[in-house]
């Protein structure tokens, strides 16, 4: 069997059964976050429990305050960027500074109105196996604002869980802190199956392997041809 051959019928298995590579980019903009993430499912928080809680579910969604606690209300609605009920710090120094958002189904995006931070806040994706699958330092946006959304979208793996919290290496000395949020409208979109730009798909691995297995023949032939002669 020649060099060549060999190291076909030897990297094979591993090559097809190399893992998907993910890509995550940011997802912004403004108004409804369903504008730009489409096809899944919205928690607009308005038929959860109000009062304080430490977590929540609702529509396949949990919300799990990694410390301190968020509060349900629709006391500030029409302010920091949220409408009716939202999901907010409590303004009493036990609100949350972390945030975890674990969907039931691995999506392929998700966004939500984000309102009132004073400092940075990172907001990072997690697979079904909890590796960070990268993250995104979200702009502070004070006071009332113009509807600002934030969110991330995968191509090539489903992000499974979400963990947005306060970036300790931005911290403002001249800000609050702690500091509150508000989150609202959060929306999901499905994953799709497209594999990242210059990532062969498996079958485009066999394809490859079989070129390889072919070349390595024909130089066997050759090099037999020019033994005999």
């Amino acid at each position: 069997m020649s060099k060549i051959l060999l190291v076909a019928a030897v990297c094979a298995p591993f090559l097809l059964a190399a893992p998907a590579q993910a890509s995550i980019s940011l997802v912004t903009g403004l108004g409804d976050p369903a504008s730009v993430v489409t096809g899944g499912t919205q928690v607009t928080f308005q038929g959860g429990p109000t009062g304080e809680h430490s977590t929540v579910t609702e529509s396949g969604i949990t919300f799990t305050a990694d410390s301190g606690v968020f509060e349900l209300s629709g006391q500030y609605s029409g302010l920091y960027n949220n409408q009716g009920v939202s999901l907010q710090g409590n303004f009493d120094g036990t609100e949350f500074q972390s945030l975890t958002i674990t969907f039931a189904a691995p999506v392929g995006a998700f966004a939500f109105n984000y309102g009132a931070a004073d400092q940075f806040w990172l907001l990072q994706a997690f697979d079904s196996g909890g590796n960070l699958m990268g993250g995104f330092d979200l702009t502070p946006v004070n006071a009332t604002n113009f509807g600002t959304f934030y969110g991330l979208a995968s191509t090539g793996i489903g992000i499974s869980s979400a963990r947005l919290f306060v970036d300790q290496a931005l911290i403002s000395g001249a800000a609050q802190n702690p500091d509150y949020i508000f989150v609202d409208n959060v929306t999901t979109g499905p994953v799709h199956e497209i594999s990242p730009e210059g990532i062969p798909e498996p079958a485009t691995w066999g394809m490859m392997i079989a070129g390889m297995g072919l070349v390595g023949a024909g130089l066997r032939r050759r090099a037999g041809k020019t033994l005999a002669a």
